[in-house]
């Protein structure tokens, strides 16, 4: 009566399990990018949506609120804007780095809004997965919606 497995017989798994492992790398590689893309889009429209809030929440417009957009971050900063004798210098309160898989296309770029919630210009920022996919963060001209899309359609 044998027990347990030979030595074959667990090299042969072994092997089998190797060949569907390299198999399903590329694979994962590609979800793993698609991911980091849609989460790097996610968070920027997020990130829109609160400098939106802050401006909203600021109607005499005594901060002023701004978003800076580089290839592979961005920033929002303020200054306080109630002492024009005396300024208070500007101030990142935030900054992100997207994953190395993800780039800004769009050109460098600010973004500001009024106290209204609505964006000074509408925009699309375009972010590109090394693996070669694509989102649109779009910025809506008149509304100031904000939303992620797949497509480079109109606003």
């Amino acid at each position: 009566m044998q027990r347990g497995f030979t030595f074959i017989e667990t090299v042969i798994a072994v092997a089998i399990l190797g060949i569907a492992a390299t198999l399903a790398m590329p694979a994962i590689g590609n979800f793993l990018a698609a991911h980091e893309l849609n989460y790097a889009a996610r968070n920027l429209a997020a990130d829109i949506r609160y400098l939106q809030q802050l401006s909203i929440n600021d109607p005499d417009n005594k901060a002023d609120y701004k978003m800076f957009i580089q290839p592979n971050e961005y920033r929002i900063t303020w200054y306080n804007a109630t002492d024009p004798l005396n300024p208070m210098p500007e101030d990142t309160f935030k900054r992100v780095v997207l994953p190395a898989s993800v780039l800004i296309v769009s050109p460098p770029q600010q973004l500001k809004f009024g106290s209204l919630g609505v964006p000074l210009n509408g925009t699309s920022i375009l972010l590109q997965s090394t693996k070669g996919g694509y989102k649109y963060v779009k910025i809506a001209p008149i509304t100031g919606r904000v939303r992620v899309d797949d497509t480079a359609g109109a606003e």
